[in-house]
């Protein structure tokens, strides 16, 4: 008698918490209106992995159309704070090559939410999945079996060429640095070679001062592989040792993206959130160089000169971000480089020269500054008598590339 009063008392309970759940139950959305979603009210995944920075709106039926998500990317820019820079700014959309893109959704009823799943291409992919639910205040979306409609560099994985010189000549090098002049240019100066060698001199402050590196030391000991999926994520595996010793990490799923745009053409997707916010974390480790200010306020007047510069330029380096930076690749066997060419560069520059010639104490500033850290003084004279010339060097250029080279990697 007493199990049986138990069992009541159980059936009871159960019956009084039921009911209790259907009262609280999440509400469906009113699918007659729009509905915004990002940061903690959107779920978004990328092959499996979360992908921040985005922005889903639902758009209802109209009678004609069907439901839609409309998808696009979002920079937080209150992380740029540094900057005195705030509020929201583009970013690359939710597949590679798409700043927009609209998902057709035929919403199903599952009680307290409504689901949805659905197929699509793009210009650059040639199909993928979408799935997701729907509720009054949140959104999940998942991105799956992504396929680019180009594969040309699709499950590829590379390692950094390594330096390899005979006296002061560079037989191989990781970097693509070429820059021509036109002939009749009275700049006499090998431009190729002064790249070459600013990589190779060591005038980047390490352990607190004590050393220095050149880029090339650097870059050659932290990159270990970089491999082109074929979703269109570009994962890299590097060491780092933000935080304490020398790990090595992979890089955040969804961080950078890519499509092959057709002939030699590669177009890079950076997320700038994620990068900033990494970015951050990497200045607010204590090992960090305390020479090295990146914040707006600092006293430093060539620093804060700089500081507005990069401003200036924040705008179109996220539209770039956005639309894909454009890169050219050249591919053989077993050899990659992917550099940035003469149209990009020379717009950068351009840019950084007119606010150089508005302010003359930078160009004095720079030259104070690198007099201080540039030991070799081949390169620190070559620097010196280019720096003046800027806006005539800019001119004059025929050919200006910038950029990696890969060997493909082998497996031990």
């Amino acid at each position: 008698m007493t199990s049986f009063r138990k069992l009541l008392l159980l059936c009871a309970t159960a019956l009084i918490l039921g009911a209790c759940s259907k009262d609280e139950a999440i509400p469906l959305p009113d699918v007659s209106e729009s509905h915004v979603y990002s940061g903690s009210k959107l779920k978004l995944r990328y092959a499996s992995e979360l992908m921040p920075a985005k922005e889903v709106t639902f758009i209802p039926a109209d009678g004609v159309s069907a439901a839609k998500l409309e998808c696009k990317g979002l920079t937080d820019l209150s992380l740029l704070s540094s900057l005195g820079l705030s509020g929201t700014g583009p970013a690359p959309g939710v597949i590679p090559g798409s700043p927009e893109i609209s998902l057709p959704i035929t919403l199903r009823d599952a009680g307290d939410y409504y689901a949805f799943q659905g197929s699509s291409q793009s210009d650059y992919v040639s199909s993928f999945n979408y799935s997701g639910k729907l509720q009054a205040d949140s959104l999940v979306l998942n991105i799956s079996d992504v396929k680019l409609r180009s594969e040309v560099l699709a499950g590829s994985v590379w390692v950094p060429v390594k330096l390899k010189r005979e006296g002061a000549q560079i037989l191989e090098s990781p970097f693509h640095l070429v820059w021509e002049l036109n002939p009749s240019s009275a700049i006499h100066v090998d431009l190729s070679q002064v790249l070459d060698l600013l990589s190779l001199v060591p005038i980047i402050p390490t352990y607190h001062d004590t050393a220095y590196s050149s880029i090339e030391q650097l870059y050659s000991s932290a990159l270990q592989t970089v491999a082109f999926l074929e979703n269109g994520n570009i994962v890299v595996r590097y060491y780092s040792s933000v935080g304490g010793a020398t790990q090595l990490m992979t890089s955040v799923g969804n961080t950078l993206q890519y499509v092959a745009a057709g002939g030699s053409n590669l177009l890079l997707f950076p997320n700038p959130t994620t990068l900033a916010g990494r970015w951050l974390v990497a200045q607010s480790d204590p090992g960090d160089n305390p020479d090295i200010s990146f914040r707006s306020d600092s006293e430093d007047g060539l620093q804060q000169d700089l500081l507005l510069i990069l401003k200036g330029m924040i705008p179109g380096v996220l539209k770039m971000c956005t639309d894909g930076i454009p890169l050219t690749y050249q591919l053989s066997d077993n050899n990659l480089s992917i550099y940035v060419s003469t149209p990009v560069i020379l717009g950068l520059l351009s840019q950084v020269v007119e606010a150089i010639e508005a302010n003359p104490q930078i160009l004095q500033g720079l030259l104070q500054k690198l007099g201080q850290v540039v030991p070799d003084q081949e390169v620190l004279a070559a620097i010196e008598e280019l720096l003046p010339q800027l806006k005539q060097l800019l001119l004059d250029t025929t050919t200006v590339e910038i950029g990696l080279n890969f060997t493909r990697y082998t497996p031990a």
